[in-house]
């Protein structure tokens, strides 16, 4: 029982222990203050998001990265979001598409194409049927869901040591 214990607070001790020492407290803080938005109301996370991302080679309203943008601050710039959906009517759903048996990473949107990182489960190309394990990065059109492409990761040689079966891409992509 007080291994359980010990065990989670010694690797919590030389985390707090690596990180006091890489960064002098002093440091740290106002490093950690500078990065806290501003409580005024001058502070528009959306605008920032909107901002940075016309910056890209995207559209305005895209969706290039985790998130949407580098502050990983989730503020879309949309108006009337649904926030009910049924899957089986399709009420409040464009389209929808068969991805792979996992997926963990959630998809971006950039310049008309939607892409998500995921497993070879749902087969798209005859090259690769579903039964080839394959990491995978899916592309779709953004108003149709119609498959464009698909990008093909073969299994690294060393096995379950660094690519477990199945797991495919599980990050998000970036544009």
């Amino acid at each position: 029982m007080l291994t359980r214990f010990l065990a989670p607070t010694i690797c919590l001790m030389i985390l707090v222990s690596l990180i006091t020492t890489n960064y002098p407290s002093s440091q740290f803080i106002s490093n950690a203050i500078a990065d806290e938005p501003s409580t005024t109301k001058s502070y528009d996370p959306t605008a920032l998001a909107v901002e940075e991302i016309s910056k890209l080679k995207v559209g305005k309203h895209d969706w290039p990265q985790w998130f949407g943008w580098s502050h990983k601050n989730n503020t879309p710039d949309a108006k009337d979001l649904p926030i009910k959906w049924d899957v089986e009517s399709g009420d409040n759903i464009l389209w929808s598409a068969k991805l792979g048996s996992q997926t963990y990473g959630n998809p971006v949107v950039a310049n008309g194409k939607v892409m998500v990182g995921t497993n070879n489960g749902a087969g798209y190309l005859a090259r690769y049927p579903e039964s080839v394990d394959l990491g995978c990065l899916l592309c779709f059109d953004e108003k149709s869901g119609k498959f464009l492409w698909q990008a093909s990761s073969t299994k690294l040689p060393t096995g379950r040591v660094h690519d477990w079966p199945l797991m495919g891409v599980c990050c998000s992509p970036y544009i």
